[in-house]
């Protein structure tokens, strides 16, 4: 309980606007805890700005239902409702209204070796608006917590020796270097003899867009697809603190699983409609408490789901966490080794690479190809009069403009130092003349530095595809070409001759 007492006095000290509030939460260290310690942190922090009166935190198991922790104001006829509830499975957020009591009850998954586990809430008098952001938060910390709690036992004990190998057949073959699409194929397409359902999801986030990829025992209905995508999104939002959490969604059909082992009646390629009365769904949480995805099934059978189900999805969701944790460093490593750490454009290295690949293919397809380097004009002297510092937000700020100027095609990398380089696919030299000149007037235009305009040179050559070039000799002809504008007084465009 030290731990605790210790975490309750550096909550106690920040003050009571929500934003501190949030910032309180954010950096309690979940793994650190034991599920009632993070419970009271918790607590400690929704108490302080009132948001509940009263929290009970409730856990099924073999030996029946216990609480896990209950605060002293939590009526005891309330607990005889949750203990009742968990009795079976507990798959969505609801509400209980036992005058002149209400609840919030939120399940949280099932922790390994113990069972299902919900967090039931007192709400208090707060519009919920004020307080829904810091219950999301508390939510992915307590899930996280709940998924990766480790028992005295294995984390798969509660499964059969055949479960197990079903199991086993779907972690094998994924990989952290599969990405959204293909994970969730190979996910969904061995889901069935696990856990069996009528329509699946799996939703995964990554980077700014997310994938929505759906399986079925037939076709569905178009009206079905959409209900079921937009379900499983306003779960998977509703756990988010940022409601933009992303700006795209790619929604992905995969074919008809297992149809010959159903009973369901019809032509298996007739559209299926529903109803489906049956449903689990549960968050994927990486081990630090991001909340990056949800899978879920449904039945058309009516109470299709039980505790062994619950079990068995919870199982397969923390492994699931595990894998895209181990993607989400893969990508990660990926990104460092291909982008310059200050400008966040490809470095060096990736521009050779990119610069080969696209002369290949202007050859390939007898199309021009065109390089431009960009060179920052004095910029020794901005370090020298404004310091290193003031002088990297230069590089960055041209980075941004190079890369609000340039089409979707075009590739902008830093070369080294403060020197840039565009290529330009299927671009004549005209029209990367023109594209340099658009740069090189929104940089002299810019307020990079208050105190003086800050200008760069440029210097462009093309090929025409019909000769191979090689990058070296590309990269050489526009040097020339960029020092020829030095030379005439520098702020300008030159051509290669």
């Amino acid at each position: 309980m030290k731990a605790t007492q210790t975490l309750r006095q550096k909550i106690e000290g920040h003050g009571d606007t929500l934003q501190e509030q949030l910032e309180a939460l954010s950096r309690i260290n979940a793994p650190a805890l034991s599920p009632i310690e993070l419970l009271k942190a918790i607590q400690s922090i929704l108490g302080s700005i009132q948001a509940s009166r009263g929290v009970a935190l409730m856990c099924s198991s073999s030996s029946g239902v216990e609480s896990v922790a209950v605060e002293d104001d939590f009526p005891e006829e309330l607990i005889s409702h949750l203990t009742r509830l968990l009795a079976q499975p507990v798959t969505g957020e609801f509400d209980i209204v036992l005058t002149p009591y209400r609840l919030r009850v939120y399940p949280l998954g099932v922790a390994p070796g113990r069972g299902q586990m919900l967090l039931a809430l007192r709400t208090g008098t707060l519009p919920r608006t004020m307080w829904t952001a810091h219950i999301s938060l508390s939510l992915s910390l307590l899930r996280m917590k709940v998924a990766t709690w480790q028992p005295a036992s294995s984390p798969t004990s509660d499964l059969d020796t055949e479960q197990l190998a079903r199991l086993y057949r779907i972690l094998k073959v994924l990989e952290p270097t599969h990405g959204p699409v293909e994970l969730s194929r190979l996910v969904l397409e061995r889901l069935r003899p696990f856990v069996p359902f009528d329509v699946a999801g799996l939703l995964l986030e990554e980077g700014h867009g997310a994938t929505a990829s759906l399986a079925a025992v037939r076709p569905i209905c178009k009206p079905l697809e959409a209900a079921f995508v937009s379900r499983i999104l306003q779960e998977h939002l509703a756990l988010c603190s940022d409601r933009n959490t992303f700006s795209g969604l790619d929604i992905k059909v995969l074919p008809p699983v297992g149809f010959a082992e159903t009973q369901t009646t019809g032509h298996p390629d007739s559209p299926f409609h529903g109803p489906l009365k049956s449903r689990l769904s549960l968050p994927l949480i990486l081990p630090g408490g991001e909340i990056i995805g949800r899978l879920v099934v449904s039945s058309r059978e009516a109470d299709a789901y039980g505790s062994e189900q619950l079990i068995a999805l919870s199982t397969l969701v923390n492994h699931l966490g595990s894998v895209l944790r181990n993607r989400h460093i893969l990508l990660d490593l990926e990104r460092q080794a291909k982008l310059d750490g200050m400008t966040e454009l490809y470095n060096y290295r990736t521009f050779r690479k990119l610069l080969s690949s696209e002369i290949s293919r202007a050859t390939r397809h007898g199309k021009p190809l065109s390089l431009v380097l960009v060179d920052v004009d004095h910029f020794k002297q901005v370090n020298d009069t404004y310091g290193h510092l003031r002088g990297d937000d230069v590089l960055k700020g041209i980075a941004r403009l190079l890369l609000a100027a340039k089409r979707n095609e075009d590739i902008v990398a830093r070369y080294g130092g403060e020197e840039f380089v565009l290529i330009l696919p299927e671009t004549s030299v005209e029209g990367a003349r023109r594209l340099a000149e658009r740069m090189r007037v929104s940089i002299e235009q810019s307020t990079l530095l208050k105190e003086r305009p800050v200008t760069a040179s440029f210097g462009i050559t093309t090929c025409d595809g019909r000769s191979r070039a090689t990058c070296d000799q590309l990269v050489a002809r526009a040097d020339a070409a960029l020092y020829r504008a030095k030379g005439q007084g520098r702020n300008r465009v030159e051509l290669a001759r």
